[in-house]
Formats: structure tokens, C-alpha cells, sequence
């Protein structure tokens, strides 16, 4: 990946060889629920599989991006690699700064990595503020309920959580001044556009740049309600969460896309980026 230009490579840092044992073990022991998953998958998996992806793409000069980091020992390792390498990035997930394996959500929480500590989300929101995690990514999932079905060994992986991405940021971090207003942008659009190479056609206020726009209210509150969600999803870890700052007005390259949480916008307007070698 390397030798082609502009490419990053993405990985999921986790080891899948300590994974299985413990996979292994606790079935045997017939174990279940949502916190014997997370025991599956112990911080050290995560953190052990980013600092060993990290000496790979320093060996290679390839330019590293993490998807969903939730640990606070593998954001550690993230800082100091930069020190060397400023071209390893970081993404969370508004899940793994909302949740933790205590949290009664049952087989709906499954997710790869878990849940963690609350320690750890607090460690999270702290690499958010000081630029240590770059995006947020909502690994969305659109399983239904009958997905979810049976035992935690059984149970799809995995949820939905597009639609509420931006309403947990500005509800559960500039409303508890976590973070700013202009941070919720830096990590949701002008990053991604400038680490995937899509800046500055994406990611800015610009001439010459797509007319991408997301009006906010500030001091919308809605109770979070699957139907208003517009997934195939039947549900949402957020469901009757009442979240306070909400999207009002999407305009996609000049065109209004969603008004007043209906989608308005014609089918076909999409439009594929080429990011490689731009």
C-alpha cells in the first residue's frame, strides 16, 4: 500500500489469535452476556495489534489510519508513535464514549471492539479535546432485532448508529463542554477530507469546493425513536435517549438533501470520489 499514492491503509487493531482462546474458554465455561464479550476482548488485544500495525507501516512509510479505537491503552500508544510519525490517525465512535460493558443493552450492544470501562470512555473524550483522535466513525451496522437474536456467542455484531452520530456529539460533548462546536466539525468532516485526501474539494467553506453544508439547532431536543432514524435498523442503542442538538438542513453540492428530519433529496444525486492519487 505503500507504493500506491495517496492510499491509507485502515485497520482494526485487534489480536485475534488471544481473542479465539478466550473465545474458546468462556463458551466452554458457558458463559454469556454482554460483559464476558468484552472479557473476550481485553484492553491488551487492542493496544498490543496498534503498536504492532504501527512498527509495520513505520517499516513500510505507509500511512496508518486506526478505525474505532476504544481503549485508553491503545490511544496512549497512538500519541507517543507520533512523536516519529505523523501519519498514524485515530478514529472513535460515539458508542465506545457512551457505553460500557455494564450498561444493560443486552446482545444489542455486541460490537467488535466491546465495550469498555467507564475509565476508558473518559479517556476518549480527553484524546477528542487534545487532538489525539482524529474522526468519528459510526461503524454502522443495520441489523434488526432478529439479528440480535440467542446468545451473545450467536448474536450478530454490530448496530446502527449513523443517524445519531452528530446529536451524541453536540448532546453528549458541547452541551457537557467536552468539546467545541468547531471541534465537532474538525473531527466529523475537515479531518476525514484531508487524511483520505479528498480536501479541499471536501471538508471546507471554500470557492471551489462542493457546497456541503449541515445547519444544526443547538436547542432541539428530541427522544430518540427508531421510525425517525430512516434505517433499516428496527433499533437504536439511543432509543429513548432524549438528545439535545439535532441536524435541521443537509445540502450535498449545493442541493438540499434533508429538511426537518425527512430526506428530501432526489435518488441518484450521489456521486463517487475518487480519493487514490488526487
Amino acid at each position: 500500500m505503500a507504493q500506491i499514492p495517496g492510499a491509507v491503509a485502515c485497520v482494526q487493531a485487534e489480536n485475534i489469535e488471544i481473542i479465539l482462546s478466550l473465545i474458546k474458554r468462556y463458551k466452554g465455561e458457558g458463559k454469556d452476556g454482554l460483559a464476558v464479550w468484552s472479557k473476550c476482548r481485553p484492553n491488551l488485544t487492542e493496544s498490543e495489534s496498534v503498536r504492532r500495525a504501527i512498527d509495520f507501516a513505520d517499516a513500510a512509510g505507509c500511512p496508518l489510519y486506526f478505525a474505532h479505537i476504544s481503549t485508553r491503552e491503545a490511544l496512549e500508544v497512538v500519541r507517543k508513535s507520533r512523536a516519529k510519525n505523523k501519519r498514524v490517525f485515530a478514529e472513535t465512535c460515539p458508542h465506545y464514549l457512551t457505553f460500557t460493558y455494564n450498561d444493560p443493552l443486552g446482545i444489542l450492544g455486541k460490537v467488535n471492539p466491546p465495550f469498555r470501562s467507564a475509565e476508558d470512555i473518559a479517556a476518549l473524550w480527553e484524546g477528542i479535546s487534545d487532538g489525539s483522535i482524529d474522526t468519528i466513525g459510526s461503524d454502522h451496522c443495520p441489523f434488526r432485532r432478529e439479528d440480535k437474536r440467542g446468545d451473545i456467542w450467536d448474536a450478530a455484531t454490530g448496530f446502527p448508529g449513523s443517524a445519531t452520530l452528530l446529536p451524541v456529539l453536540l448532546s453528549e460533548g458541547v452541551h457537557k463542554n467536552r468539546l467545541s462546536l468547531e471541534r465537532v466539525a474538525e473531527i466529523t468532516a475537515y479531518n476525514s477530507a484531508r487524511i483520505f485526501n479528498l480536501f479541499p474539494r471536501k471538508g471546507t467553506i471554500h470557492i471551489g469546493s462542493d457546497a456541503d453544508f449541515c445547519v444544526v439547532d443547538m436547542d432541539l431536543t428530541k427522544r430518540v425513536e427508531p421510525k425517525m432514524l430512516h434505517s433499516y435498523s428496527d433499533f437504536s442503542l439511543y432509543e429513548d435517549w432524549n438528545l439535545k442538538g439535532w441536524p435541521v438542513l443537509t445540502i450535498v453540492r449545493g442541493r438540499i438533501v434533508m429538511k426537518d428530519g425527512r430526506i428530501i433529496g432526489p435518488g441518484g444525486h450521489g456521486r463517487f470520489i475518487e480519493s487514490i492519487g488526487t
